[in-house]
């Protein structure tokens, strides 16, 4: 699969803190895919495919949440500043079951809600949810975004003990603060 338009670019602060990031170039990356996405969700992300990346939780700790943040920097917002698109899943409780274990997985795409995780036995745990709705987001991405420069960068990491690392530039921790930890 030839990507379409530049490659990614991937700025991750906390790849020496063991949260890796596996991108389209890395050769690993299909298998990963793979093992995350059913057939047909694989077949419905083939076009963005190279726009997104793994992520893994190899830091030894259950991960509540993280952020990362897509930057396109040839789109200014009205603000003036390049437009963002920032994910930041988190489990919303202190239940391990629901956090990402060590060894776990995760698909990051730029599509809204296109997301699937695993856990470190290989079940899969998130799946995007195909219908109607996201196949138009889906099409919308592939007409407006495909072919714009995108920059992927790792913001933040919250562990289940309440550490937050990484430049938390979206605000985690302060999300985070505001809620009963």
């Amino acid at each position: 699969m030839t990507p379409a338009g530049p490659r990614l670019e991937i700025s991750n602060p906390l790849q020496d803190r063991g949260f890796s990031v596996v991108s389209f170039d890395d050769p690993t990356f299909d298998a990963e895919v793979r093992q995350l996405l059913t057939p047909d969700a694989l077949d419905k992300a083939k076009d963005f495919l190279p726009k997104s990346a793994v992520l893994i939780n190899s830091t030894g700790q259950y991960i509540w949440g993280f952020t990362v943040i897509y930057t396109y920097p040839d789109r200014i917002a009205p603000a003036g500043t390049p437009w963002r698109h920032i994910i930041s899943p988190k489990s919303g409780v202190a239940d391990r079951a629901r956090m990402l274990a060590p060894g776990a997985r995760y698909l990051i795409t730029p599509v809204s809600d296109f997301l699937a995780s695993r856990d470190p036995s290989g079940k899969k745990s998130l799946q995007p949810f195909l219908d109607e709705g996201l196949d138009r987001i889906i099409d919308l991405f592939k007409r407006e975004q495909l072919t714009d420069r995108l920059q992927l960068s790792v913001d933040a990491v919250i562990f289940d003990t309440g550490i937050v690392i990484g430049p938390d530039s979206a605000g985690l921790r302060e999300q985070v603060r505001k809620q009963s930890w």
